[in-house]
Formats: structure tokens, C-alpha cells, sequence
């Protein structure tokens, strides 16, 4: 619980700045998956609401459930264990999670109980989102926040932008 209120403290701090919307990223730009897939774990994205106008805010809700009858690490240090990555109408993709702290966000690097799922627990990560400008269907996956990108990408959610 301490870790979501520095999350939002941090955010909050950051949200205090020009008030302009980061400029939509390039048609080409990827997220980095992972190499690393934890069989035993699934993950799922749902959205509170999902059809926003452009400017609107949403909540993502992440989540990781280990189906397996170990103990697993589901992330690394240095911030939650889950992100989503966004995908635009242009078929960019960009990450939820950075595009909520900015780029100059930081994050404790300790490894909390949430980087960790026993057997048959759910870790879950909430994300605020605002729709963009940009007009359209946006499609979000949640992933496992691995050393070498996002791991365990989950099924697409369509968000429509109006």
C-alpha cells in the first residue's frame, strides 16, 4: 500500500507541470518485449470506462494471477510489476505507465511484495490514463515489467476515443 501512495505522490508532483499533451509517438515506435514468459502467469487489462472523449481520464486496471505452485517474481525493481502498453490508431505503441509519471518519473529500486505472486494470487496495479487527442481506437495490453521490456502480454481491450 506505501508503494501506490509514492506513486501517486510522485505523479502528482509531476502532473504540475505545462498542462500540454506529450506529442503522439511515432508511427513506428515499440515497446520492447520480453524474452522472459513466466508460464504459470497470466495477465489481463480492464478499463473502467471504455469509450472517452478525447481529454477524458480512465482508470487501467492490471493484473497478474499465478496459476501455478511456486512462489514467482513477477517484476523487477524500480517501480510496479505491471505496465500496459498503449497501442494508437497509427499502430504506435507507447507505455501507460511512462506516459503517466513522464519521462523524468522515478521509482523506489527495492523489490516489494507486489513484485512477488504466491500460488493462486492476483497482484494488481492501477493505472490513471487520459485519452489523447488523437481520435480513434486504442488497444491496451497489460505486460510484466521484465529486465528486457514487457513480459507475458496480455489479450487486447479497445478503448474508443471520440
Amino acid at each position: 500500500m506505501a508503494n501506490r501512495f509514492l506513486y501517486a505522490l510522485i505523479a502528482s508532483t509531476l502532473a504540475c507541470g505545462t498542462g500540454t499533451e506529450p506529442a503522439p509517438p511515432d508511427p513506428g515506435l515499440r515497446v520492447t518485449r520480453s524474452r522472459d514468459t513466466l508460464l504459470t502467469v497470466q495477465t489481463t487489462v480492464s478499463v473502467r470506462i471504455a469509450v472517452l472523449n478525447a481529454g477524458d481520464s480512465t482508470e487501467l486496471v492490471l493484473q497478474a494471477t499465478n496459476t501455478g505452485q511456486q512462489r514467482v517474481q513477477i517484476g523487477v525493481a524500480c517501480g510496479p510489476s505491471l505496465d500496459a502498453v498503449v497501442q494508437y490508431p497509427s499502430n504506435a505503441e507507447q507505455s501507460a505507465l511512462l506516459t503517466f509519471v513522464g519521462p523524468a518519473g522515478a521509482f523506489p529500486c527495492s523489490l516489494l511484495p507486489s513484485h512477488f505472486a504466491d500460488p493462486g494470487q492476483t497482484q494488481t496495479e492501477r493505472i490513471p490514463w487520459k485519452a489523447p487527442s488523437i481520435r480513434g481506437v486504442y488497444y491496451l495490453r497489460a505486460g510484466l515489467r521484465r529486465g528486457d521490456g514487457l513480459g507475458n502480454v496480455s489479450a487486447p481491450v479497445a478503448v474508443t476515443v471520440r
